[in-house]
C-alpha cells in the first residue's frame, strides 16, 4: 500500500502499470528542526536503495530501507535526507584542549628554539590552532531521536508518496505507448500470417521452373515433385510461430492490467524475439522478411518501454 500526495491510499492491486522513474521532495518543521527529504528512482532490476542520512539518523537505516521496501518494489531508489537545526540550543561546540596544548606546546618550542616567538606570533598561533577542526567541532545535538522519529517518517511518507504519483502518471503514458506498439505488432504478424499461405505454392512453382530448365525430364515424376513441394511447405511453415506471437501478444495486454508486470514483460519479450527470428530464418520471402524487420524494431522500442515498467 503507498499514499497519494492528498495521503490518500493507493491500493496496489488496482493499479496496472507503474513506471521506476519518479521524484518525490517534502519538507517538515517542528519547534527546533526543519527535516527535508528528496525522493528520486530510476530502472533497476532489482529494488536497490541508496541513503544519503545526517550521521544522527544513521540508527534509524533500517526502518527507513523498510518503510521504502514497502511502496516501491522494483528500480534505483535514492533517498537524500537533510536535518536543519532551527535553534542554538541545539548546536554542540566541543573543544578539545589536551591536544590543543600538545600541539600549543610543541609548536612555542620551535618557535623559541629560532627565537621568532613574539607575542604576535603567539597569538596568530593560537587563533590558527583554535580555528582548526582537530580541535573545534560544531555538532548538530540530537537530544531524543525517538522524539524526531515522527517528524522524519511523516516526510518521507510524504516523499515517498510523490515519487510514487510521478511513477503512476508516467506508467500510464508508458501503458498507452506499449498498447499501440502491440498494435504494430498484431499488423505485421496478420501480413506475415497472409503471405505465408501463398508462399509455399510460390516456393513449389519456383522449383519447378527451376528444374524445368536444368533437367525437363524430371518434371513427369509429379510424385517426386509433390513430396519436393511437401518438404519445402514443411520447411517454411511459420504457423506454429505465428501462433506463439499471437498468444504472446495477447499475454502482454493481460499483464499490463497486473501489478507488478516488469520482469514478466521482460520475459515476453525475449519470447517474441525468439519467434520473430526464427520465422525470419524459415522463409527467405522478401516481404516476409519486410515485415520481419518492422517487427523487430517494434520490439527493440517495446523493449526500452518495458525497462522502465515496475
Amino acid at each position: 500500500m503507498s499514499t497519494d500526495k492528498k495521503g490518500k491510499i493507493i491500493n496496489k492491486s488496482t493499479l496496472s502499470t507503474v513506471s521506476m522513474t519518479g521524484f518525490g521532495k517534502s519538507s517538515k518543521a517542528n519547534s527546533t528542526i526543519e527535516i527535508t527529504i528528496e525522493a528520486k528512482s530510476v530502472n533497476h532490476k532489482y529494488l536497490d536503495t541508496s541513503l544519503k542520512l545526517p550521521r544522527s539518523y544513521n540508527e534509524l537505516e533500517i526502518d527507513i530501507r523498510s518503510e521504502i521496501g514497502k511502496k516501491i518494489q522494483r528500480g534505483r531508489v535514492e533517498v537524500f535526507v537533510t536535518r536543519k537545526v532551527l535553534t542554538d540550543d541545539a548546536v554542540e561546540v566541543n573543544f578539545n584542549q589536551p591536544l590543543f596544548e600538545t600541539y600549543y606546546a610543541a609548536c612555542s618550542n620551535v618557535l623559541e628554539h629560532y627565537e621568532a616567538f613574539t607575542e604576535e606570533v603567539r597569538t596568530a598561533l593560537i587563533f590558527e590552532l583554535a580555528t582548526n577542526r582537530e580541535f573545534l567541532n560544531a555538532d548538530e545535538a540530537v537530544a531524543n531521536v525517538a522524539l524526531e522519529k515522527k517528524l522524519l517518517f511523516s516526510v518521507l511518507n510524504e516523499a515517498l508518496s510523490k515519487l510514487m504519483t510521478m511513477r503512476v502518471a508516467e506508467g500510464i503514458r508508458l501503458r498507452k505507448d506499449i498498447n499501440g506498439r502491440v498494435k504494430m505488432l498484431r499488423l505485421c504478424k496478420k501480413q506475415v500470417e497472409g503471405l505465408a499461405k501463398t508462399s509455399p505454392a510460390k516456393k513449389a512453382q519456383k522449383l519447378r521452373d527451376r528444374l524445368k530448365l536444368l533437367t525437363p525430364d524430371i518434371l513427369k515424376d509429379q510424385i517426386r515433385l509433390t513430396q519436393e513441394a511437401a518438404i519445402i511447405a514443411d520447411k517454411i511453415d511459420v504457423a506454429e510461430e505465428l501462433v506463439r506471437v499471437d498468444s504472446h501478444l495477447d499475454q502482454i495486454e493481460v499483464s499490463l492490467k497486473q501489478y507488478p508486470q516488469g520482469r514478466k514483460l521482460d520475459f515476453l519479450i525475449q519470447e517474441l524475439f525468439r519467434e520473430w527470428n526464427t520465422i525470419g530464418s524459415k522463409t527467405q520471402d522478401s516481404k516476409i522478411q519486410t515485415s520481419v524487420v518492422e517487427a523487430k524494431v517494434e520490439l527493440e522500442r517495446l523493449r526500452e518501454q518495458i525497462q522502465n515498467i515496475e
